[in-house]
């Protein structure tokens, strides 16, 4: 069984969030389909048996969608220095997959 880290959770149940909108068409609002799901991607990331935060997806189920203000203007934050780093080419951009969780304000950066 693997014990990812919260930024993995994250990653993985912002992607079934992806993927349950692509194929019913609407965000998630059902536990068990989400959690279900989640466990789909995990196990294509090679992440079989992973451990799935049960909060985290409740969290995601709750918000279904919804972006606060003061987060998406965060995240616009970090990806205009990224772009600013890429045209000056004079710093190093971030070098995986930025997460930045809202709800604790908690960042990592993921190596995929």
């Amino acid at each position: 069984m693997c014990h990812c880290s919260y930024a993995t959770n994250f990653y993985i149940l912002l992607r079934a969030v992806d993927r349950l909108a692509a194929n019913y068409s609407r965000l998630p609002g059902i536990f068990d389909r989400l959690k279900t799901v989640a466990a789909s991607v995990a196990s294509e990331m090679g992440l079989n048996g992973a451990s799935l935060s049960e909060d985290l997806i409740t969290e995601m189920c709750r918000f279904g969608g919804a972006e606060i203000h003061p987060v998406a203007a965060f995240v616009g934050g970090v990806a205009s220095q990224e772009v600013i780093k890429l045209v000056t080419k004079q710093f190093v951009p971030l070098p995986g997959t930025f997460i930045f969780n809202g709800i604790d304000l908690k960042s990592q950066v993921l190596m995929l």
